[in-house]
């Protein structure tokens, strides 16, 4: 399950700002740990964790490291795996330990879920701060590359949903034969709105950097 939008927690928080909330963290590339790797234990007041995940529940040990990511440009693939454990707000992959995770599949490869000494590979861009609490970035997968730079799709939707009439909005890489991927966005309007393209993609212009610029440009759908 993912993390409440911050949208619907801070919300939470100017509507009823004494009660407790939890929330639980479940890797996607593991069911059978019932989402007891990570437990939700903040408080809903307490800002400076409020779109954490949460705290490692016991029993489980957990690292990020410098991840896994294949550039395909054409012909060529780039492997920048170092395996690297990464410090307190460094983002990289989640790596999870317990003794109730399964081994892998009998007589398959499961080097893509499991490493040579049994971490567990979440697939989640993370990092944690210095509780210990994880904050969940993006899905690896979900992330692609526009020249040398890592582009989150988790970026640009928020800032495509703060536009008043539109519903709902999906970033995806657009393939580029030199440049690797543009972003790309797909965008529900609110029911009897319009707009253009050109205008949704100058909105998100004023409020990005160069990169973040959307320039596989939009689309804009009848549903998402």
């Amino acid at each position: 399950m993912a993390p409440g939008s911050r949208w619907l927690e801070g919300g939470l928080c100017a509507d009823f700002p004494d009660p407790d909330s939890w929330s639980r963290y479940q890797s996607n590339s593991d069911s059978n740990t019932s989402g007891k790797l990570v437990d939700q234990i903040y408080a809903l007041k307490a800002f400076k964790s409020l779109y954490s995940v949460g705290v490692a529940a016991d029993g489980v040990d957990w690292k990020v490291i410098v991840p896994k990511f294949l550039i395909h440009s054409h012909s060529l693939a780039l492997d920048l795996e170092t395996g690297k454990v990464l410090g307190q707000n460094q983002c990289g992959e989640l790596m999870l330990k317990t003794d109730i995770l399964f081994k892998g599949y009998h007589n398959y490869d499961s080097s893509d879920t499991l490493d040579s000494k049994g971490w567990l590979k979440s697939g989640d861009l993370a990092y944690y701060n210095d509780e210990n609490c994880v904050f969940i970035v993006d899905r690896i997968k979900d992330t692609f590359k526009y020249k040398a730079y890592r582009i989150f799709p988790s970026y640009i939707e928020p800032i495509l949903l703060d536009h008043p009439i539109i519903k709902n909005a999906v970033v995806l890489g657009l393939p580029h034969e030199t440049e690797g991927f543009h972003p790309m966005a797909l965008i529900e309007l609110l029911e009897g709105e319009l707009i253009s393209a050109e205008e949704v993609v100058k909105f998100v212009e004023k409020r990005v950097s160069d990169k973040y610029r959307l320039r596989g440009g939009v689309k804009i759908v009848g549903r998402i």
